[in-house]
């Protein structure tokens, strides 16, 4: 069965992790528990089926227009706490390697979103 589901996060900037930061350690724990409950809350609201085959999990990241150069893999530390959100939230049974495949991250095409920085979540059957 194929089934197709699109979750959009906005994250507002001073709560993104990069992977290139270097907070400090109760810092980064407190922006890692408002993403899992970011990443809870719209699982919840969005009020999808939870998916019970393995999963494919593609990310677009939209980041304001500024001439800068982006690297969008330095933010999997803001992704993999919406992803324990999503578990949390019974959309997934678990983020292992068994039931998620990815997450994968790409930047999102121009137009498709645009809030501060926005992730835009497609999960679909692997």
């Amino acid at each position: 069965m194929d089934s197709r589901a699109t979750l959009v996060v906005a994250v507002p900037r001073n709560e993104l992790i990069s992977l290139n930061g270097r907070g400090h350690y109760m810092a980064v724990h407190r922006q890692t528990a408002a993403l899992v409950d970011r990443g809870h809350m719209t699982a919840r609201s969005a009020r999808l089926p939870p998916f019970t085959e393995p999963v494919r999990l593609d990310v677009f990241v939209h980041y304001p227009a500024v001439a800068r150069r982006r690297d969008v893999s330095n933010l999997m530390g803001t992704v993999k706490p919406l992803v324990d959100g999503f578990t949390r939230a019974g959309l997934l049974p678990d983020d292992d390697d068994a039931h998620l495949h990815g997450p994968f991250l790409h930047p999102a095409p121009e137009g498709v979103l645009r809030p501060a920085v926005g992730l835009l979540s497609t999960l679909a059957d692997a």
